[in-house]
């Protein structure tokens, strides 16, 4: 079971990982909600949100997000892997009938940083997320290379993957703002100590950065 400590120590390490990047949530946030709200992901969302103070819509449908982000106009994202994957699938179909559009992609996404050619290719994609993104956040399932470092320069914003799981109230690892790098979920945050455990009678090994995952802290829940 999870506590009323194990969630208020979830929010204080987002909180604090917040103000350590400098990306603090500012008045005029505005957060849309629409993953489950059973989940606890969406529920930390809301916690936080609501303790900053932030404007929240609520989108019932999420096959209708996008509708709703052309209103709400969000500043902040939490996303998952599987809507970027629709929306990436959707945009390359339509860029690999024109020679000329797979040319211009191919040179938007050639560095790691977005650029001035990169904001102007891809204004549609910032105005389909409503165009006043400022960060993005994706979890609850591993997303490929190819999409992050998509949406890194066609949004033009950074994006920090997190891991984290229930029994730990959604506390575990997020990468830094600044890190462009793909295929990994950053250090630990503020409240959770990570480390690899052998498996047994496997070859897991924790030498060989193998094994089971076991965190610990005040987010992990009770019994």
């Amino acid at each position: 079971m999870l506590s009323h400590e194990n969630i208020l120590a979830t929010i204080k390490a987002i909180v604090d990982r917040r103000e350590r990047t400098d990306t603090r949530i500012a008045i005029d946030h505005r957060h849309c909600s629409f993953l489950p709200m059973a989940h606890l992901y969406e529920r930390i969302n809301l916690m936080y949100n609501f303790l900053s103070g932030s404007q929240i819509a609520c989108c019932p449908v999420p096959e209708r997000i996008f509708e709703y982000y052309a209103i709400v106009k969000p500043t902040t994202v939490s996303m998952v892997p599987r809507i970027l994957n629709k929306v990436y699938d959707t945009i390359m179909t339509e860029v690999n009938k024109s020679r000329i559009k797979r040319f211009l992609i191919s040179q938007a996404l050639y560095f790691e940083k977005p650029s001035l050619f990169s904001h102007f290719i891809f204004r549609k994609v910032r105005n389909l997320f409503g165009g006043e993104l400022v960060i993005m956040i994706t979890g609850s399932a591993p997303i490929t290379r190819e999409v992050l470092h998509f949406f890194r320069i066609a949004l033009g914003i950074p994006i920090a993957e997190a891991y984290g799981q229930t029994e730990s109230s959604a506390a575990g690892s997020v990468t830094h703002v600044l890190d462009l790098s793909c295929g990994k979920v950053g250090p630990p945050g503020p409240v959770t100590e990570i480390k690899l455990i052998d498996v047994p009678n496997t070859n897991y090994r924790s030498n060989n950065n193998q094994g089971e995952i076991c965190i610990r802290g005040p987010a992990v829940f009770k019994g």
